[in-house]
C-alpha cells in the first residue's frame, strides 16, 4: 500500500515538475513570429463545496512527437478564461490533475495551434465529487464561440483586431 502511494507521489512530482503552466497573454503583448494563441474557458462544479481541491485543477497536454509533457492549463478561478501563446503544432491531452488525484486522458484528442491565429478550443466544463478516499468526475467541451468572441473583444481588443479567430472544438475523454 505504501509503495503505491510513494510511486504515485513521485509520478505527480515528476509530471508537475516537467510541465510549465501556461500564462495568459495580455492585450498589449505581441506574439513571437512562431506562435499562435489558444483560447478556452473553464467552468467547474464541485458537489462538495468544502473540498480542499476547489480551484486546484490542471489539464496537461504535450506536443505531438514529444514524450515530455509540455504545459498545462491551470484553473485559477471559476469561469476562468485562458488566452495563451504556444508554438505552432498539434497538441494532445495527457492528464487531468485534481489535487493529489489524476485521470489519464485519451491522447488521440487535442488541438492544433497555427502561427498568428487565435484558436478557440471550446469551453471546458468539469464536475467533481470528492468522497473520503476517492474522487469522481467528468469533463466535457461546448462550443460557445460567439460568447468567447465578445469576451475577447472586451478583454483583448487589439489581439482580436490583429489575428484571425478560428474555432476548433477539442474533445476531452478519460481512459
Amino acid at each position: 500500500m505504501y509503495i503505491k502511494i510513494i510511486v504515485l507521489a513521485i509520478f505527480v512530482l515528476v509530471v508537475s515538475g516537467c510541465a510549465t503552466t501556461t500564462t495568459n497573454i495580455s492585450d498589449e503583448q505581441s506574439l513571437a513570429n512562431n506562435q499562435g494563441l489558444v483560447v478556452t474557458k473553464f467552468h467547474i462544479q464541485w458537489q462538495d463545496k468544502k473540498s480542499s481541491l476547489v480551484g486546484d485543477l490542471e489539464f496537461y497536454f504535450k506536443k505531438e512527437g514529444s514524450e515530455a509533457v509540455d504545459a498545462s492549463f491551470v484553473m485559477s478561478k471559476p469561469q476562468d478564461l485562458k488566452v495563451v501563446a504556444l508554438p505552432p503544432g498539434r497538441y494532445h491531452w495527457y492528464k487531468v490533475l485534481i489535487g493529489d488525484y489524476y485521470m489519464d486522458l485519451d491522447e488521440s484528442e487535442g488541438f492544433t495551434v497555427k502561427t498568428g491565429q487565435i484558436t478557440y478550443i471550446g469551453d471546458i466544463y468539469s464536475s467533481f465529487d470528492q468522497q473520503q478516499f476517492s474522487l469522481s468526475g467528468e469533463s466535457s467541451v461546448s462550443n460557445n464561440s460567439e460568447m468567447i468572441k465578445n469576451e475577447l473583444q472586451q478583454s483583448h481588443p487589439r489581439l482580436m483586431s490583429k489575428y484571425e479567430f478560428a474555432t476548433q472544438i477539442t474533445n476531452i475523454n478519460s481512459i
